[in-house]
């Protein structure tokens, strides 16, 4: 629940500006190919001294059975000043897969990175915080995706039940605070 959350603050940070020690991630996932969208602070990666384009390659690992399955493509955009994307396309094994952000190990101290999964409609399956100690994910086989998208995730229901709560809680919080005009009274 507090990986949730900290992904629901921060992921305004996926499509804007990253600061130094984090970095987000979103996977998109299809019947035929994964694609891995990462961001990066460039103070961040100069400080590794390699070129975009071999960071880049070696950003993200995809593993099927021990095997390791190379990106169909890899991609490399600089967005302002403040932003470096790597985009990498994978082909989608048959069985299950492991994603691993081997990146992350060579960033400095607690680094993080704020991995959103998504399915085939766009809708988000999956939230987690990624760092150097943990930096990898079971994604999702083709026989369980058809079952995951029918019954979402607790994490789903997780998300709606602390929004809920947190919307009613401030409204009761704020009834309280106001005064009921039955009950003030005039002196």
């Amino acid at each position: 629940m507090k990986r949730l959350l900290l992904a629901l603050v921060l992921s305004p940070l996926v499509a804007g500006a990253h600061d130094p020690g984090l970095s987000s991630a979103t996977v998109d996932f299809d019947s035929r190919e994964i694609l891995v969208q990462m961001a990066f602070a460039p103070e961040e990666l100069r400080a590794l001294q390699s070129p975009y384009p071999d960071l880049a390659a070696r950003s993200a690992e995809l593993r099927a059975t021990q095997t390791v399955i190379r990106p169909t493509s890899v991609e490399v955009r600089e967005v302002g000043t403040d932003n470096v994307e790597f985009t990498l396309r994978f082909p989608r094994p048959a069985g299950s897969a492991v994603l691993r952000s081997p990146l992350l190990a060579r960033l400095p101290f607690g680094h993080r990175q704020a991995l959103i999964l998504r399915d085939p409609a766009g809708a988000t399956v999956l939230t987690e915080l990624l760092s150097a100690e943990r930096a990898s994910l079971v994604l999702p086989t083709l026989a369980s995706e058809r079952r995951l998208l029918a019954a979402p995730p607790r994490l789903r229901a997780a998300t709606f039940g602390a929004l809920a709560a947190f919307v009613g809680g401030s409204i009761w919080l704020a009834r309280r605070r106001r005064p009921d005009a039955a009950s003030v009274t005039h002196g």
